[in-house]
């Protein structure tokens, strides 16, 4: 991408989003682009100070007749979800993001963009280096690994921070506030399998789901977009119904915020029931695809030879086949519950995210999201039941806190007036289904008074993620005009 592709008046926040794209910053390897965050810093005359975890504080003074308005946190993180699309060779750790416009949108090339949340990043960037209007002091706040666990946010030396105002810019809509989210917790099974050897007269069949969209798990969970652990097993109940056939391997999905966009089953069949198996496998595929047809344009399934997957060389146990198909079909996924206090809204949600298979055992996440922690809690359990009572072991990890909305925030009404006053009309305010670090910010900083933006986001975690270009501009023109009214 070069500055002759970008909108008129983008250059500056896109320039920063550039450089930014052309560093790895996958969750947990976050050291280069801090580095970065804090290198530029320097060269801008800025203070920054890094914690333990990894969190980096840009500190930016304040403007002549702020002093009393005290410091504003402006907060977004550094890593990024990882995903390409199963023909990319781009890897990760060393590839620079390729950025492509296409009219008024920005999105990468076969790969996530990023922009959840390097557009947070390079906004607050833009601002503190913008030398042409006043502001109260910003204390720049990015953390590490979001993407997996908030870990950064929970691990957080809160000491680095003097602010009381948080303006997080980690939401997907420009023209809305989001004032509350859910909170999210791992769900772990473990299922034991014994194995058994494989007929030399049976053939090895490889049973491919592929080409869905994907998604953010809590952006996207209400949509009905097809998850493709749940339909590979689907497929595998039909064919266990009818043919015998030994299951040898499952794997799909990558992390537990996304929405699985592929999935495979190793099959071992006997030479006579091809035929059938294929037949029962196409009619499945044409069902799932009818069903889906609103949501998943790019379904593909498939079924063809196979190899043997590394280091395992027999099959599941009849009784364990099915005990395993049982235990899948059982977990849900999707929205579990919609919101009663506001219509639209998922309030709580299963992510059936990763199964993965070795020798010993299926080995199955589940992501778990809701704005109620009690039902939260209750979703999680009936989980844990669930893989009891199918031989399983289970253990939960990860929780992190909701936040809960403040209708009466002092933040929230500045923000709508300041909006008001430049578009004319009101701001949308929302929670959000996704997953925030505010909560646990607002824990490590008491009386904290917060609210979360962003520009219009459509597709994170996926390689379809995109960013609308003039969206990231208005938000640019809103934090400049609300940070200059914070005037002492």
């Amino acid at each position: 991408m070069s500055s002759r592709d970008l909108p008129d008046n983008s250059n500056a926040v896109l320039d920063i989003f550039s450089r930014i794209s052309a560093v790895p910053r996958p969750s947990g390897k976050e050291k280069q682009i801090a580095a970065w965050v804090m290198a530029r810093a320097q060269k801008s005359g800025f203070d920054s100070v890094r914690d333990s975890i990894g969190n980096v504080v840009v500190r930016v003074p304040e403007s002549p007749g702020y002093e009393a308005s005290g410091p504003v946190i402006l907060q977004s993180h550094l890593d990024m979800v990882c995903e390409k699309n199963p023909e990319s060779n781009h890897d990760f750790s060393s590839d620079p993001i390729r950025l492509v416009v296409e009219g008024d949108w920005l999105q990468a090339n076969g790969t996530t963009l990023g922009a959840d949340n390097g557009i947070g990043m390079a906004i607050a960037i833009a601002l503190a280096e913008d030398r042409f209007f006043r502001h109260p002091g910003l204390e720049l706040l990015f953390t590490v690994e979001e993407e997996t666990g908030l870990s950064g946010a929970q691990n957080l030396d809160a000491k680095m921070l003097q602010g009381r105002t948080l303006i997080n810019i980690d939401s997907e809509q420009e023209g809305t506030f989001t004032i509350g989210c859910a909170g999210g917790e791992n769900g772990r099974i473990d299922l034991p399998v014994s194995r058994e050897d494989i007929p030399e007269s049976y053939t090895i069949q490889r049973l491919d789901v592929s080409g869905l969209r994907g998604g953010h798990s809590g952006m996207n969970i209400g949509e009905k977009r097809g998850n493709a652990n749940k339909i590979l097993v689907r497929i595998l109940g039909n064919l266990f119904s009818r043919v015998p056939l030994q299951l040898i391997s499952l794997d799909g999905g990558t992390r537990s915020n996304v929405i699985p966009r592929d999935a495979v089953a190793i099959l071992a069949l006997q030479p006579d029931s091809e035929e059938k198996v294929r037949c029962i496998v196409d009619t499945a595929a044409a069902e799932v695809a009818k069903e889906y047809a609103h949501a998943e344009k790019g379904l593909s399934i498939t079924l063809a030879p196979g190899d043997l997957p590394a280091s395992i060389a027999r099959a599941f146990s009849a009784a364990d086949s099915r005990r395993c198909l049982r235990l899948l079909d059982n977990l849900p996924h999707g929205v579990h519950q919609w919101s009663t206090e506001l219509e639209g809204a998922v309030e709580t949600s299963n992510n059936l995210a990763i199964v993965h298979t070795d020798e010993e055992a299926v080995h199955i996440l589940c992501f778990q999201r809701s704005s109620k922690m009690t039902e939260l809690q209750t979703l999680t359990s009936h989980i844990g039941v669930l893989a009891a009572r199918h031989g399983a072991r289970f253990h939960r990890n990860g929780f992190y806190p909701g936040w809960e909305p403040r209708m009466d925030s002092p933040l929230l009404a500045h923000c709508q007036e300041v909006f008001k006053k430049i578009h004319k009309r009101e701001a949308k305010v929302t929670l959000t289904h996704g997953g925030l670090e505010c909560g646990i910010l607002g824990s490590k900083l008491p009386n904290l008074d917060m609210i979360s933006l962003g520009p219009t986001i459509e597709n994170p975690h996926s390689p379809q993620e995109r960013v609308h270009v003039p969206s990231i501009l208005g938000v640019y023109d809103f934090l400049k005009e609300l940070l200059t009214s914070f005037a002492s």
